[in-house]
């Protein structure tokens, strides 16, 4: 991950953007805390890169895609590693092209599968001609990984979130403004915190609270 945002940040530096959907899905909550805290989530983000949730939907066939309608032929490249048919967005019609992170991140940003990040040139926003140079990287982080939100956290959220439904609001309830302070256990925790209001207003709109 840091050789892909090695890149990126070239592909910053001339003013240059993906020029297709490129999105970012993390393997686990670790991974996930740890390319946030590094910056990398940050650079990846800045050329135009979507960072999806840590969980199971691209590998499993429910990335939900509306760039093309299933059963329409397209091609992807993916660093996921295996491309057997309808693996990624559940459409038997994509042909996925399996490659490293980096290079992943390469062709995003050329936006044509045809490029070769060793020789051809990218147009930056001065027009000016520019060429990648070899990514670089640690192999591992070198402050180690941060483990993020852990079990004990997540179960809290869990049964806060559900509490919350039986929670009157603090504020005004048209727009869902809530008091964090709150929310027992999580008013501590701001990734929780954040996470508990989204799904507070959410709810608000969804039905009206019990008073």
């Amino acid at each position: 991950m840091a050789r892909a945002a090695s890149v990126a940040k070239q592909a910053l530096a001339a003013g240059i953007k993906a020029k297709v959907p490129f999105t970012i899905s993390p393997g686990s909550e670790q991974i996930r805390a740890t390319i946030e805290r590094d910056g990398i989530m940050d650079t990846l983000t800045k050329i135009g890169g979507t960072v999806l949730s840590n969980s199971c939907g691209p590998c499993i066939g429910q990335w939900k895609r509306t760039d093309v309608s299933k059963g329409e032929a397209n091609s992807i490249i993916t660093s996921f590693n295996r491309n057997f048919a309808a693996r990624n967005d559940g459409n038997p019609a994509t042909h996925a092209f399996v490659a490293s992170p980096e290079l992943v991140t390469a062709f995003a940003i050329a936006g044509d599968l045809t490029f070769n990040p060793e020789k051809d040139t990218l147009i930056g926003a001065d027009n000016q001609e520019i060429t990648l140079v070899a990514p670089y990287g640690d192999e591992l982080p070198k402050n180690g990984f941060d483990a993020g939100v852990d079990d004990d956290q997540l179960r809290t959220l869990a049964t806060t979130c559900l509490v919350m439904e039986r929670m009157p609001c603090n504020g005004n309830e048209d727009d869902g403004v809530y008091d964090q302070h709150t929310l027992p256990g999580v008013d501590s925790h701001p990734v929780l915190t954040s996470i508990c209001v989204k799904m507070w207003k959410v709810r608000s709109f969804l039905r009206p609270m019990e008073t």
